[in-house]
């Protein structure tokens, strides 16, 4: 059996209309949380496009993406929302992104992010 999931957030993500208007409503828009000291590998994602903005997503530990490597395992995450054109999970020039850091995960509620500022 699958252990039950220790951390979860409930994020809820939109975008700036002056930025929206740079993107078509199929651009894919990445929602992801990230160690904030570690691994740049995602520990939990999901990917959504424009259109489903403005929209609230979980991100939790089944989302994983190698054993070990989930939300549960750190304390500080960076939690972002990126649009990007070209649909590439690596970040590039052009796309618009916004984040949200957090000491202590497992106390983190209500998370709101707004896509609005160029990646550099």
């Amino acid at each position: 059996t699958a252990p039950i999931s220790q951390v979860s957030l409930q994020v809820s993500i939109d975008i700036s209309d002056e930025v929206r208007k740079k993107f078509s409503d199929s651009d894919v828009v990445f929602v992801y949380a990230k160690a904030a000291k570690g691994p740049k590998m995602p520990l939990a994602a999901q990917r959504l496009t424009l259109a489903d903005l403005p929209t609230t997503v979980v991100l939790d530990d089944s989302m994983g993406m190698v054993e070990g490597m989930n939300l549960s395992a750190f304390n500080q995450v960076i939690v972002s929302a990126r649009v990007s054109k070209t649909g590439a999970a690596i970040a590039q020039s052009g796309d618009y992104i916004g984040q949200v850091m957090f000491e202590d995960v497992a106390s983190a509620k209500d998370l709101n992010i707004g896509i609005d500022s160029p990646v550099q």
